[in-house]
């Protein structure tokens, strides 16, 4: 009976499952290069504008994840874009940047809890479905994806998110009030986590009320 050679089949088998990882590998890492190329792509003629900010906003939220218990409140200042991508009717598809500054506050159960707290930086290029005249009660909806950047990597012993830098995605609705759209209220979901670029990816869901004032 011929005796198998076990050091030998080991390499073998390694080869045949790096032969079959790889190219997950490789796939997840075009698929992220070019939705980050087409990003960029799109972002370039939308650059802020060096002067002052459109809107400012202040927002309130929590998360909606299993094994959290986080409350967030953010300030925000906003750039329109001076464009407008889509036009159907009395609606069109505009856009604004986004940059926001807040504060995590950890109140999950401290047997789990990895942090009090941390501090959310992000910048988000929005888009915007809305009316072309705003009049006393004008809805809009927004989605967008952009970066965060965390100062904690993690909110509980279940809920890591790997990493400091964060994609966050964002779907919202909202009226506008005011006889020119200047005051806005609007709700909004939103989901942070790495991309799978690091594991585990937990990542994290949120739900917040946005006030918005327009200049």
């Amino acid at each position: 009976m011929q005796r198998v050679n076990s050091d030998s089949a080991m390499p073998r088998m390694d080869a045949r499952v790096a032969s079959h990882a790889a190219p997950v590998t490789e796939k997840r890492t075009a698929v992220m290069h070019t939705a980050c190329a087409l990003l960029l792509l799109l972002s370039c003629p939308l650059v802020p504008r060096a002067q002052a900010a459109d809107s400012v906003s202040i927002e309130f939220g929590r998360s909606s994840s299993s094994y959290t218990d986080v409350s967030i409140v953010r300030a925000g200042v906003q750039w329109n874009w001076q464009m407008r991508l889509l036009s159907a009717g009395d609606w069109y598809l505009g856009g604004f940047w986004d940059f926001n500054v807040g504060y995590w506050r950890n109140e999950s159960d401290p047997r789990i809890r990895t942090s009090g707290g941390a501090v959310d930086i992000g910048l988000t290029p929005m888009l915007r479905w809305q009316e072309k005249s705003k009049g006393h009660l004008s809805p809009f909806i927004d989605a967008g994806v952009g970066l965060h950047w965390l100062s904690e990597d993690s909110i509980t012993s279940l809920r890591n998110l790997s990493g400091h830098l964060q994609f966050g995605s964002v779907l919202g609705a909202g009226i506008l009030l005011g006889s020119k759209g200047e005051y806005e209220v609007g709700y909004r979901m939103q989901h942070l986590s790495n991309a799978g670029l690091r594991q585990p990816n937990n990542g994290i869901n949120l739900q917040s009320i946005r006030l918005k004032y327009h200049f």
